[in-house]
């Protein structure tokens, strides 16, 4: 098969210009005797675009993982140590924030409660604990009831912040 070098041209010219693709070599079968094997339609090749591989099962969606927070030395009732284990409360709440979340991501005052008041079951703070308990414990329920994170705070407040007295 002859092909007219200028019929060539005039081809890849009218493909360039029209925009649809650019410039292609024509090539003639008879001079590229090395053609690539047809794919075959049960091939087990994972890179045969005819025949791609199975995808594998899908895993299960993982639930959010929540950290287990640090523990931290008891708070023991001392006014003047409170205010450091309200700061490292303050810490832990921010840094293992989806510990002290429920399930639809908002803030669980009841986890922040508990988990404070399991630091609170040494010295003056143990009375404190005892106290609390007894009086959220709701007797019709079967179950403690906390109330709201502010609301314990300010008690925390009220029992333990270091008060400086006048003179």
């Amino acid at each position: 098969m002859n092909v007219n070098p200028s019929t060539s041209m005039i081809a890849t010219i009218q493909n360039t210009s029209s925009g649809l693709q650019g410039p292609q070599p024509i090539q003639n079968p008879s001079q590229n005797p090395q053609q690539l094997p047809a794919p075959q339609q049960n091939s087990l090749n994972p890179l045969n675009p005819l025949n791609p591989p199975n995808p594998p099962n899908p895993l299960p969606m993982a639930q959010p993982q929540t950290a287990k927070p640090p523990k931290i030395n008891p708070f023991k009732g001392d006014p003047c140590r409170f205010q450091t284990f309200q700061d490292k409360l303050g810490l832990i709440f921010d840094g293992y924030s989806t510990t002290f979340q429920d399930t639809q991501g908002n803030t669980d005052d009841r986890k922040k409660i508990i988990y404070t008041l399991q630091n609170m079951t040494d010295g003056n703070a143990a009375g404190f604990w005892n106290s609390f308990m007894k009086e959220h414990w709701d007797n019709t329920n079967n179950h403690y009831d906390y109330g709201s994170w502010t609301n314990f705070n300010n008690i925390l407040e009220e029992n333990f912040k270091h008060k400086i007295k006048a003179t």
